[in-house]
């Protein structure tokens, strides 16, 4: 691999950012081009390639038979296939087990004859790693019996799939057959493979920001976007399975006004067309069901079987039909799924209503499997099936042996009455629905068409669908997904701004009210200005009784009407004076102006800073936005004391520090030119949240680009600018080590900018590996190259632990000889000379610092001598002196271990020793040179065999220098 590591990471990064996230928006040419790196990439094992995997095989969507999907799926298939070994190393990330949970899912879609050549390949490819590799696939769980027996009747397939029923040795001797695997749970990240980036955002939106109620224009886009052809009524077993895994929402949300799992998943089942797909679906509903163990929590949980029973409770009255069919599968599964586990089955279905049971997710399970409204030969066989939940008043174990234990999850939301009457079409015919087994040949089936498609959705709707990361973590650990900045500025606050402004309002009395009409039906950007000053006015004429719940009320209904100023404020392409001023004029920016203009003592002024908080609370981009407008007009508050007065009012919930980063965070996210443009003023008004300030500088560092860098160390050398001091910077650095390349890079250019003593930033070297920290070490290489060598220096140079992959210390010693040879000779001397004539106790009794061992020092001086090509500096006579005492005073161990090293010690001889100095002349530059070519040194020997007369010569007129210094009898270089 001829590619470097800054070079590939970045290049892999850009790569993987676009199949992540911008994959749809690429034309076909540049998909296929896009494609063509990718498969060079991995022929040549080029490192980091592995999210892009991935990100490609979730760009294969299931369901999808389009041109472009096909063709994804026909690359993808044959880079795999070409680059299998590249598949069995990456076993740590299941590349193998990926690969094949996604063509399983898909090669069911490729069944029409114009796809045959594709749904070849794909069925090879499965069925290869299925019998080479089934330990590894095994990590799947139960989710791979359940694609395998939806595509078994495929001849290539049906052979894995009786191995798997009767033969599971033959696949791994500790495969131990159907009952295994389906204890099993399946990986989060595997059931989330199968949803594009898109559409898991989307759906994630829906679950988790959508209110029940007003919830049918986005199921209505969903449906129009994903699930309007009849090939993608597949894509229905994806998504149930990812809202019973994926999506586990908390107490809090449950216990909300937003729509439940178990109502999505209602609407899924009813407004599929399918009979096979409609018995696939509810069969991906109780598929955990099935093996349910309620003892083993790492494998079985209860929300993974929540929403089922949800969905049964909910539909008892509105509709009847949809719990008919339900329970109608749940009692037809047992027998049918597959006879020898019958058992087995059964018990893992009782364990899950027992579960159920004991957990409170429902009062009582026989008002369920009881109802009169039930037909009878349906409730005779539940009562058969499970005769414990079939009594009619409930007596569960915890009922008698005490209190219930706690609810762990709330069932319903208490606002909810007639629920499926608002998810399901009005006039949508139902039948029931038997059970969908593994051979499904299901008698009525639920029929549903389509729901009514009514009119389309605007833009600024389906921007609804994009959502913050940061509001959309769930506490099951799922990660959503990063959408575009442009279109998260829109997220939270569009919702907002279209369904909670009345509620704002309603809690508004009074003068305010009036004012807040107004301002809300005024268009006029000038008359707005005048409103908003003349509700300025009305707080400042409340005489400190604006407060709670008043000032919320005011600030969120006010921050909704300013919803378009939040989107649409940007620093000007053209920096100056005018258009900075222009794009500060709107009303919000009026009431900074306002607020900054008031002497520091003014009562009012206190009142409007407590507004002003309010106000942030509600939107956080008032944050950054003051930031900007006080950075703008200098002359009215130059050290940003209104910012510093309004985050005083949050001081018992969180710091300026916080502050200033969360702040800064969303300004980044919204405008990175605005946020490099408030860093100085920032880091100059805020120096102590500021600096140090990890979080911060990796902000900065992440966001601007090589001009940017160049214009901050500008700022910093004209004295404008500090981000680090001596005493702190330490600490900025060891969090630095775990950054990326170029963002390393850039701290250490902004760290060279500063005129910081060598000595507080060396302490950092103890902590750095190479190669794993190459990014620190190149820079702290580049930084004491230009420094004279002294004692402390020195000392934490050779504190290093030698290793023969690291060459930072022999390649600094060898540059410090070449520059200050007596300086670093003098260094070496000190710390040799302490450590022999000082015993080891009192070293350690006595030094507050670490110092240099003597097998550390001598590792070093023997890996200089080994890499180095010219080492006369180990000739040097205070080095030689101090070697020959070392010698004097080591073990015998280390004698041997440094023997070559020692080799080089010239003793104190007779001058008539000629011979023997000769000898030991060359045995030293044979020893100490031995990255020379041995044809070299077979040439020296025989020119001199062939010419002693002349080496005799050349010895006497030698011996004169030894007299006048020892160490200039030989030079160790390339001509030698």
């Amino acid at each position: 691999m001829a590619i470097c590591r800054d070079a590939s990471a970045c290049v892999t990064n850009r790569l993987s950012l676009i199949t992540f996230e911008k994959w749809h928006k690429l034309c076909e040419f540049s998909q296929a081009r896009a494609l063509w790196v990718f498969r060079q990439m991995l022929t040549n094992s080029i490192p980091g390639i592995e999210p892009v995997f991935h990100n490609l095989l979730r760009q294969i969507a299931g369901g999808d038979v389009s041109p472009k999907n096909l063709m994804l799926a026909d690359r993808v298939i044959d880079i795999l296939h070409e680059n299998r070994g590249w598949l069995d190393k990456q076993a740590h990330m299941h590349a193998n087990a990926m690969a094949v949970y996604t063509f399983l899912r898909v090669v069911a879609d490729h069944m029409e004859p114009s796809l045959t050549n594709l749904r070849t390949k794909e069925v090879n490819f499965c069925v290869s790693i299925l019998l080479h590799k089934w330990a590894e696939c095994m990590v799947i769980g139960r989710d791979l019996i359940r694609l395998l027996q939806a595509v078994s009747r495929i001849p290539d397939l049906e052979k894995v799939w009786r191995l798997v029923l009767h033969d599971p040795a033959k696949l791994d001797p500790s495969f131990k057959g159907l009952a295994h695997i389906m204890s099993c749970k399946t990986p989060k990240r595997f059931i989330a493979l199968r949803l594009t980036p898109e559409m898991e955002g989307k759906l994630v939106y829906l679950t988790t920001k959508v209110k029940f109620g007003n919830h049918k224009r986005y199921q209505d886009w969903f449906q129009r976007q994903y699930l309007s052809t009849p090939e993608s009524q597949s894509l229905r077993n994806d998504l149930i399975r990812f809202i019973c895994v994926v999506i586990h929402p908390s107490n809090d949300m449950l216990q909300s006004d937003l729509i439940p799992r178990w109502a999505v998943i209602g609407w899924l089942l009813t407004t599929c067309t399918s009979n096979v797909a409609a018995s696939l679906a509810k069969l991906a509903l109780f598929w955990d069901w099935l093996f349910y163990d309620k003892m083993k929590s790492e494998n079985s949980t209860i929300m993974h079987i929540e929403p089922a029973i949800l969905v049964m409770q909910h539909s008892m009255k509105p509709h009847m039909q949809i719990t008919v069919s339900l329970l109608d599968f749940l009692v037809r599964i047992i027998p049918t799924f597959y006879p020898p586990l019958k058992s087995h089955v059964k018990a893992g279905i009782n364990s899950a209503l027992s579960d159920i049971s004991s957990k409170k997710v429902l009062p009582s399970l026989s008002a369920l499997f009881d109802s009169a409204r039930l037909d009878r030969d349906l409730r005779n066989q539940l009562r058969e099936t499970f005769p414990q939940f079939c009594i009619a008043v409930a007596t569960t174990p915890t009922e008698v042996s005490g209190p219930p234990p706690p609810r762990l999850v709330k069932p319903q939301s208490p606002k909810i009455d007639t629920p499926l009457d608002l998810l399901l079409p009005p006039t949508a015919p139902l039948e029931l629905t038997p059970s969908a087994i593994l051979n499904t040949t299901s008698s009525d089936q639920l029929k549903s068409p389509t729901s009514d498609v009514g009119a389309a959705f605007s833009e600024d709707e389906i921007e609804i669908f994009k959502t913050d990361s940061a509001d959309s973590k769930l506490n099951s650990g799922f990660k959503p997904i990063s959408m575009p900045k442009n279109i998260r500025r829109l997220s939270s606050h569009t919702e907002k701004s279209r369904e909670t402004l009345d509620d704002y309002m309603s809690r508004v009395t009074g003068e305010f009210k009036v004012v807040l009409e107004q301002l809300k039906d005024e268009s006029d950007d000038e008359k707005k200005c005048e409103l908003t000053v003349k509700l300025l006015q009305c707080i400042d004429d409340a005489d400190g009784e604006f407060d709670d719940p008043l000032a919320p009320a005011v600030a969120s209904a006010l921050c909704t009407m300013f919803s378009s100023t939040f989107t649409s404020v940007s620093l000007p392409e053209e920096i100056n004076d005018e258009a900075l001023e222009d794009s500060i004029v709107s009303p919000l920016f009026v009431i900074f102006r306002n607020i900054c203009s008031l002497p520091l003592d003014e009562p009012s002024r206190e009142d409007l800073t407590y507004f002003l908080y309010e106000m942030h609370a509600f939107e956080p981009r008032v944050g950054y936005l003051l930031l900007y407008f006080l950075k703008v007009s200098k002359s009215v508050d130059e050290k940003m004391i209104t910012y510093k007065k309004m985050t005083e009012f949050a001081a018992d919930e969180k710091d300026l520090k916080t502050f200033i980063l969360d702040d800064l965070k969303l300004c980044q996210e919204d405008d990175m030119r605005m946020f490099v443009y408030l860093i100085t003023d920032v880091y100059t008004n805020f120096l102590t949240a500021t600096v140090p300030n990890s979080e911060l500088m990796l902000l900065v560092c992440s966001t601007i680009d090589s001009t940017q860098l160049l214009a901050l160390m500008c700022q910093v050398l004209q004295g404008h600018l500090l981000m680090f001091k001596k005493d702190s910077v330490l600490a900025v650095l060891n969090h630095s080590l775990e950054w990326e390349t170029i963002e390393q890079y850039f701290l250490w250019q902004l760290l060279s900018s500063h005129d910081l003593p060598v000595e507080n930033i060396l302490p950092v070297l103890s902590k750095l590996e190479s190669p794993k920290h190459a990014e620190a070490l190149t820079c702290l290489l580049s930084l004491l190259t230009k420094k004279s060598p002294n004692n402390d220096l020195m000392r934490l140079v050779l504190c290093r632990q030698p290793s023969k992959l690291d060459s930072f210390t022999a390649s600094l010693l060898k540059n410090w000889a070449q520059e200050d040879e007596d300086k670093t000779a003098e260094c070496l001397d000190h710390f040799l000379s302490h450590n022999i004539s000082t015993p080891k106790k009192v070293t350690k009794a006595r030094s507050r610092k670490e110092m240099p061992s003597t097998d550390n020092i001598l590792s070093h001086l023997d890996l200089m001598r080994q890499t180095c090509k010219n080492i006369s500096f180990l000739t040097n006579e205070r080095i030689q002196k101090v070697l020959q005492q070392v010698q004097t005073a080591c073990s015998e161990q280390q004698k041997q271990t440094f023997s070559e090293l020692f080799a080089l010690i010239i003793d104190d001889e007779d001058e008539d020793e000629v011979p023997s100095k000769r000898k030991l002349r060359q045995t030293a530059a044979r020893r100490a040179n031995n990255a020379s070519p041995k044809p070299q040194i077979d040439r020296r020997r025989r020119q001199s065999d062939s010419s002693s007369g002349s080496d005799d010569e050349e010895i006497l007129r030698a011996q004169p220098a030894k007299k006048r210094k020892k160490g200039a009898i030989i030079e160790l270089d390339d001509s030698d």
